[in-house]
C-alpha cells in the first residue's frame, strides 16, 4: 500500500523506446494496486528514494509469456464503424463481462482480422531504467 513516485525509461532489447516518465512528470502508483505488472513491482521491491537502477528483463518475467490462445480471428463487423482495421492498430474490445481490453491487429483478411489480446510486451525482452523519486513514508518500495 505504499505510494511511489518514479521516473523510468522502458526500451525493447533493440533499443526501441516503449514508454517513459520523467522526474518532472513522474509515474505515481500504489504498491499492489495493479498499475504495474506484478513482475515489474517485484523488481522494484526494496528500492529507496534516490536509487537509480537498470534491469534487463528476460521474456516472461513481466507481462507473462505470449499465449497463442489469446490471438483470435474477429469478423470485420466487430470493429468500430468507419475504422477499418490495419496491421499494428490497437482497438478496445468489450468482454462479455463488460470490461474493455486492448487488442492489436496482427493480420487483416477479406472478412476477418486476427487480433492479439496478449500484452504487447508479453514474451519480450526489454530494459527498464528507474529512478525512485519518493516513497510514502520514505521507506523502501
Amino acid at each position: 500500500g505504499r505510494r511511489v513516485r518514479m521516473a523510468f525509461e522502458l526500451k525493447l532489447a533493440d533499443g526501441t523506446p516503449v514508454d517513459a516518465a520523467t522526474a518532472g512528470e513522474p509515474l505515481e502508483w500504489t504498491v499492489g494496486d495493479g498499475t504495474l505488472d506484478h513482475g515489474l513491482e517485484s523488481l522494484l521491491e526494496g528500492l529507496a528514494p534516490g536509487e537509480r537502477v537498470t534491469f534487463d528483463v528476460p521474456p516472461g518475467q513481466a507481462f507473462g509469456e505470449h499465449d497463442p490462445a489469446n490471438v483470435h480471428e474477429l469478423p470485420l463487423g466487430d470493429f468500430p464503424e468507419g475504422l477499418a482495421p490495419r496491421e499494428g492498430a490497437v482497438f478496445r474490445f468489450a468482454t462479455p463481462g463488460g470490461q474493455e481490453i486492448p487488442g492489436t491487429v496482427v493480420e487483416v483478411g477479406e472478412a476477418a482480422a486476427r487480433v492479439d489480446f496478449n500484452h504487447p510486451l508479453a514474451g519480450r525482452r526489454f530494459r527498464l531504467r528507474v529512478e525512485i523519486l519518493a516513497v510514502a513514508g520514505e521507506s523502501p518500495v
